[in-house]
């Protein structure tokens, strides 16, 4: 799953990874799960998806790829496609203020 997400950023030059870990998501002492580690070099974003939203997300990179390859027959050459479904773009919201 995580190889495959991989590719297909690679081909449509998005710059991201997918890494899969198993990882402890909540404070109390609850089974480690599966989580896919998602990094955006571009943007030096890392954030963890669980693995119920890997796999929603595949799907969507998966229809991004089929229709972009209906349309032009091939994978694309250069950065055209604007898809957030590779990675998340940060929310950054103001908490405080410095003086």
């Amino acid at each position: 799953m995580s190889y495959e997400a991989s590719q297909v950023s690679e081909e449509f030059r998005r710059d991201v990874q997918f890494t899969v870990k198993v990882m402890h998501l909540h404070s109390d002492c609850s089974e480690p799960e599966l989580c896919v580690v998602v990094t955006s070099a571009s943007n030096e974003v890392a954030d963890t998806w669980t693995f119920a939203k890997m796999s929603h997300k595949l799907t969507c990179i998966r229809d991004l790829r089929s229709q972009y390859a209906g349309i032009c027959g091939k994978a694309p050459t250069v950065k055209m496609v604007i898809d957030n479904s590779f990675y998340e773009p940060p929310d950054h919201q103001l908490i405080g203020v410095g003086f």
